[in-house]
């Protein structure tokens, strides 16, 4: 990918396939508006706004035509003119139109990546002795995708999802043990979060056009977590404990804001009742994850920057010229890629980072 200096040179571009076949001319010349949102744990979405009147007909045009059916497939490239890259791959789901009497009409198309399908009714199954990814592999399998899957460890003896969504299922799942899931195309990923990444994308001020707004709060800051269940054939508490030495992700800061809020307020314990633990190493499992969800909470960002197709959910980027205490590495929890006729391609992005 061209670094930022050659991008404010370049001209934004896209390319879009709706069910194998690229958008003719004329409906190129028609689009106003693309949006891609990335986000770990729910779908991506995108939506494409067209204008939607015929002159020679003097009538609607897109909106009334099959190449925008539901259920068609969609890929969607973004970038720069002969730099495009693939960015979503999913289907159609929706349409809405727009009419004014002084505004040409608009067909908007919506649709999702192939996570929506995991979100389609709620179920009701029982797991036995299984791990979490080995459960993620069944359910990708059971909807038709592939599967790539990281080793949760901790074999559990019942897992039970009641009256939920694969979806609601597979998140809560994950993020109670520190793992992302996402669907790529037709590919189901569960994995721990990557966080840590040593390949960080590099971003700066100048460079970038950045435009950031940083928050730092202690309040979810704290010295340790207890994860408490209950061992119900040997009848006694189980309780797994995270202390402040079992943060991983410093992110090359020197004072995480778990040692910080120690310092300034004292120390603090987050005790939490979860579904029961199966044993103690699943229950310090979980408060480690716990644990390392507060910490990477203590820096939150909210940014846009010129269009960087390699800034992606589950990135991390090395965000410099913000001083000392602000520059460092950030872990982006979701993107949202634009472009328009008038503003060309920018991206959106939340980040977060857990040490300064």
């Amino acid at each position: 990918m061209a670094d930022s200096s050659q991008r404010r040179r370049m001209t934004p571009d896209f390319l879009v396939r709706v069910d194998g076949a690229e958008l003719s001319g004329e409906a190129q010349h028609d689009v106003l508006s693309l949006t891609v949102q990335d986000d770990l744990g729910y779908p991506s979405a995108f939506s494409l706004r067209l204008g939607n009147w015929d002159d020679t007909k003097v009538d609607m045009k897109w909106s009334d035509r099959d190449v925008f059916q539901t259920g068609k497939p969609v890929a969607i490239e973004m970038g720069y003119r002969d730099r495009l890259v693939a960015i979503i791959s999913g289907e159609i789901t929706g349409a809405e139109l727009s009419v004014g009497v002084e505004e040409m009409p608009v067909f908007t198309v919506r649709g999702y990546d192939r996570w929506h399908r995991l979100m389609r009714g709620k179920k009701t199954n029982s797991y036995t002795k299984m791990k979490d990814s080995d459960i993620a592999s069944q359910i990708a399998s059971n909807l038709g995708l592939a599967a790539e899957t990281e080793d949760s460890v901790q074999t559990i003896d019942y897992i039970l999802q009641h009256n939920q969504t694969d979806a609601e299922f597979l998140r809560a799942r994950a993020r109670r043990i520190g793992y992302e899931v996402f669907v790529q195309d037709t590919k189901l990923v569960y994995r721990k979060r990557k966080y840590q990444e040593s390949q960080a994308l590099g971003m700066s001020r100048e460079e970038d056009g950045l435009e950031l707004h940083l928050r730092l709060s202690t309040m979810q800051q704290v010295s340790e977590v207890e994860i408490r269940g209950w061992d119900v054939s040997g009848k006694k508490a189980i309780v797994g404990t995270a202390r402040r030495s079992d943060e991983t992700a410093k992110m090359g800061g020197k004072e995480g804001g778990l040692q910080s809020a120690s310092e300034a307020f004292g120390s603090a314990t987050a005790a939490a009742v979860m579904d029961a633990p199966s044993s103690q190493a699943e229950a310090d499992q979980l408060a480690k994850a716990a644990l390392q969800q507060k910490a990477l909470s203590y820096i939150t960002a909210e940014g846009r920057c010129i269009g960087r197709t390699d800034l992606r959910a589950g990135a991390v980027a090395q965000i410099d010229g913000l001083g000392t205490r602000f520059s460092g590495l950030y872990y982006i929890d979701s993107t949202r890629h634009v472009y328009t006729r008038t503003a060309g391609y920018w991206t959106e992005f939340v980040a977060r980072r857990s040490a300064t």
